[in-house]
């Protein structure tokens, strides 16, 4: 679809998405495809800062999306390096070769996985804003392979009321500078995945 559009080559490359779109009536709607995600960051009964999930990742190994990839002629394994070696998370094959690989069941572009079943279609959902609910934290999956979602909203409360640092660089910012570091840290020749953040607070 999005090669035709606008003359590219998507056949192994592709994206995810998330977006929260705020109505008049306390709610916020909620698409996500992949596993790109979005986060409320709440206060627990004593005032702790806690991260709930509002989006669920498309994994292939859900029941439903491995199905349909499966009864698409697409297969469902972890990456195999040496003969009776599997290793990494699950990912998206054709059943006959080790491509393309994609670890998740719903994309943007990616035409050879969407071959085999891989779809565009966004989970959407509706959320009603809780009295206690700070912030609205929405990022890509190169926040999520390095933080949990409770330790992010963890992190971005405390930045928050760190003045000092607030004046120097953004929440979303300083998240995302974060998250590189400690991609770097567990491989110095690791290949930093791209992160986006975005951060809603929400007024009391």
């Amino acid at each position: 679809m999005l090669s035709g559009a606008c003359g590219f080559d998507c056949q192994f490359s592709g994206t995810t998405a998330v977006f929260g779109v705020l109505t008049g009536r306390n709610s916020v709607l909620l698409g996500n495809v992949g596993d790109s995600r979005a986060v409320v960051g709440r206060a627990d009964a004593n005032g702790q800062m806690t991260g709930v999930d509002l989006t669920e990742d498309d994994k292939p190994t859900d029941a439903p999306e491995r199905a349909r990839i499966e009864s698409s002629g697409g297969r469902v394994a972890q990456m195999e390096y040496d003969p009776g070696d599997f290793d990494g998370p699950f990912r998206v094959f054709l059943r006959e070769a080790n491509i393309p690989g994609l670890a998740m069941s719903r994309s943007l572009g990616d035409g050879l996985a969407e071959s085999v079943g891989v779809i565009t279609d966004p989970t959407c959902s509706e959320y009603y804003i809780r009295p206690e609910d700070k912030f609205l934290l929405f990022a890509s999956d190169g926040l999520w392979e390095v933080f949990t979602s409770d330790e992010a909203c963890k992190w971005a409360e405390a930045y928050f009321k760190d003045r000092e640092k607030m004046a120097k660089m953004p929440c979303t910012q300083a998240l995302a500078e974060e998250a590189q570091r400690r991609w770097t840290r567990m491989d110095e020749d690791c290949v930093v995945d791209d992160t986006t953040v975005l951060i809603v607070r929400i007024r009391s």
